[in-house]
């Protein structure tokens, strides 16, 4: 039980072990522990509590090292030799704790950067502002939009509410259900009419209390009509074989990308999409390359975050189309020049939230190198 415990919250996990407070710890690899909690959670390496026990060094050091609470009018023989009345004083959650931390860590000018964002953006439930990779600590902000329906304009959207939050080098992420949602290809479940086959097929999927994909008879029939009946049937055979020697995911490795994007149906998800079905956009690496215009124009006008500026020579902005969930995080298109690897790493504990965030965009900026901490 308790290793399904930590399965569940890898999302929250992993965004303490991208933390900057973390990395700057001298006692072990930031990276090489996300690296090897990933694949415990994928189920690719041995059960272990290595993760679990370098996580609550972390949190123990936070809460009584980093900033240690004091007792006013308190002197030091006291406190060693009588209890001190007092109560607990709470100082935040998990990941507000570390994003306190994480400006002091940032080298050179991006330092007084961090404090402003800090200062004027929150992140969304349990998860950290700040992140470190490659050893450079990264600011992810969400920023709300308007609820994207079917045919709304996205690059109206991004000009209008997400370029004021842009500046010259940022990555922007995007999440993939608005942009499926605006090109048509997300449908209410009574808009679609399951087959004989989906129906069948539907009752061999395992659900989980992260999403049903292809667990119900109508995202089963999706995935037939976008990959075709024989290939379903062959990616079914696979999953079983799979099961006889404990292996996972042989299902979507034969049906493909564009099937693992479908999503069905979940209750925490914001209406109306906890009532809809839907396939992962088209041509996902086009959109990201229109949104990235827009940007990039709006910039040369001036139009960016506190009125920033690209000038005449350009912008170096790209958009990235994202599938996140509190499981993975993949890149499913990307503006030319995207560093795709850069921003899976930075989505991994889905920053963007699971819920009624209502933030589907994310951007992403880059402050600087990990300063170590102080002696």
């Amino acid at each position: 039980p308790g290793l399904r415990w930590v399965k569940a919250r890898r999302a929250q996990l992993t965004g303490v072990c991208q933390s900057p407070s973390f990395a700057a710890r001298p006692y072990w690899d930031a990276e090489q522990v996300v690296d090897a909690f990933r694949r415990f959670c994928e189920g690719k390496a041995q059960d272990s509590w290595s993760f679990w026990r370098a996580i609550d060094l972390e949190l123990w050091l936070r809460e009584f090292c980093d900033r240690p609470a004091g007792l006013e009018g308190v002197d030091e023989a006291t406190a060693l030799s009588a209890s001190v009345p007092g109560a607990p004083v709470s100082r935040g959650t998990v990941p507000a704790r570390g994003d306190e931390l994480a400006p002091p860590l940032v080298d050179g000018a991006g330092r007084a950067v961090a404090e402003r964002l800090l200062a004027e953006h929150a992140p969304n439930a349990t998860k950290h502002l700040f992140a470190c990779v490659r050893g450079r600590v990264y600011a992810r902000l969400p920023v709300k939009t308007d609820l994207v329906g079917r045919g709304d304009d996205l690059e109206e959207l991004f000009h209008r509410q997400v370029l004021p939050h842009v500046r010259p080098g940022d990555l922007v992420a995007i999440a993939e259900k608005p942009v499926a949602t605006s090109q048509g290809r997300s449908w209410a479940l009574d808009e679609i009419h399951p087959g004989r086959l989906a129906r069948v097929l539907s009752k061999a999927v395992t659900r989980t209390p992260h999403g049903i994909g292809l667990g119900i008879p109508e995202t089963m029939q999706l995935a037939i009509d976008e990959a075709g009946a024989p290939r379903i049937l062959a990616a079914t055979a696979a999953a079983a074989a799979g099961r006889l020697v404990r292996k996972r995911g042989w299902f979507y490795a034969i049906a493909g990308p564009a099937v693992e994007a479908i999503d069905g149906p979940t209750p925490y998800t914001l209406p109306p999409h906890n009532t809809h079905a839907k396939l992962g956009p088209a041509e996902p690496d086009a959109v990201a390359e229109r949104l990235a215009r827009v940007l990039r124009d709006g910039l040369r006008a001036g139009d960016g975050d506190g009125g920033a500026s690209a000038g005449k020579g350009g912008a170096a902005v790209h958009v990235a189309v994202v599938d996140v969930s509190d499981l993975d995080a993949r890149v499913l298109g990307a503006s030319a020049g995207t560093d795709r690897a850069l921003v899976h790493r930075l989505m991994l504990d889905n920053p963007l939230g699971q819920g009624h965030e209502q933030t589907p965009v994310c951007v992403l900026r880059d402050l600087g190198p990990l300063s170590p901490p102080p002696a």
